[in-house]
Parts: C-alpha cells; structure tokens; sequence
C-alpha cells in the first residue's frame, strides 16, 4: 500500500509541475499574446479598410466635381450665351463647326432694322440660339450633327421667304448658309 500512498502524493506534483513548467506557462502566456496580437491586427484592418472608404468617397466626390465641370464645359460650346465659355481640350473629330448667314429684306435687298433670332435645332429636340448683327450677319459655333433652322424676325409681320434651311454640319467645318430673304406675311 504505500505504493498507492507515494502514487497519489507524486502524481499531483508532477502534473503541476508540468502545468506550471516554464515551458508551459510561456506556451499559454505566447497563445494569449498570439490571441491580443490577431485582436489588434483584426483592429489595424478595420482602420485600414476605413481609410480607404474614406479615400474611395473622397475620389468619388472630386470625380463627381470634374464631371459637372466637363458637363458645364459641353454646353457652353454650342449656343452659350457667355461668349468666354469654351472647351478645352481640341479635339478636331469632335470640334464644332461654325454656321453663318447674312438676312436681308426681300423687297429692299437692306438689312432689316430689327433684330433677327435664328435657333439651330438638332436630331433630339436641343436648340442653339443666336441673333443677327447690326449688319444682319450671324455666326454660331455648333457640335456636329443635322440640324433645321427657324428664323425668327423681331418684327412679326415679316417670315422667311422659302423654306427654313436644313443641313448636316461636320466636326470642324464652316457651313455657311448664305444670303436668307424675310417677305411680308
């Protein structure tokens, strides 16, 4: 029997010696490092991951401001009533072209003394406006594409002799639409 007695007192101490060996305790002190340390890598990820969105939002923003800017830009090349707006990238594939004409008065062959709306409308229903001279002469820059013109006399009791002209202008290019007549409805 004092086996068993020598048993039970020896088997106690060596399972704590080994449960509270260095080795062991280093072993369990390592895995709870290991444990705070993925903690705080899962952390330094999150604020990471966070910067970035804030990076991506801040892109989207500052892409979205360029956008509108470029928007700004393609209307204001064709019909713009602010003379000083215009693209700024030439690009002779997409370049407006210009249209011109001069109107007269049928009767007289004068300049009418009253002013003169000719508005551009293109495939889409967009419209450009411009208005004559005190020559009677007009230029207008527009994009590429085909177009119908109203002429549009200050004074209503005159039109357009013939039909309004419609045509089709190319990037880049000058159409001039010559000499237009205004008769007496």
């Amino acid at each position: 029997m004092p086996n068993k007695k020598i048993f039970f007192v020896i088997f106690p101490i060596i399972i704590l010696a080994i449960v509270f060996s260095p080795y062991t305790i280093v072993k369990l002190t390592s895995y709870g490092q290991d444990f705070f340390s993925d903690d705080l890598n899962y952390q330094a990820q999150e604020t990471q991951i966070a910067n970035y969105q804030n990076q991506e939002q801040a892109a989207l923003a500052e892409l979205a401001k360029i956008d509108a800017q470029l928007n700004v830009k393609n209307t204001s090349i064709a019909g713009a009533e602010d003379e000083s707006s215009t693209a700024t990238v030439f690009d002779p594939a997409i370049a407006p072209g210009t249209v011109s004409a001069e109107i007269f008065l049928s009767d007289t062959k004068k300049v009418p003394d009253f002013s003169v709306r000719l508005k551009f409308i293109a495939v889409g229903e967009k419209s450009f406006e411009t208005k004559t001279d005190k020559n009677g002469k007009m230029e207008i820059s527009l994009a590429s594409g085909r177009y119908y013109a109203e002429v549009i006399p200050e004074d209503n009791t005159y039109r357009l002799e013939g039909d309004a002209p419609a045509f089709f202008l190319s990037a880049n290019s000058q159409k001039d639409l010559g000499e237009l007549y205004l008769i007496k409805k």
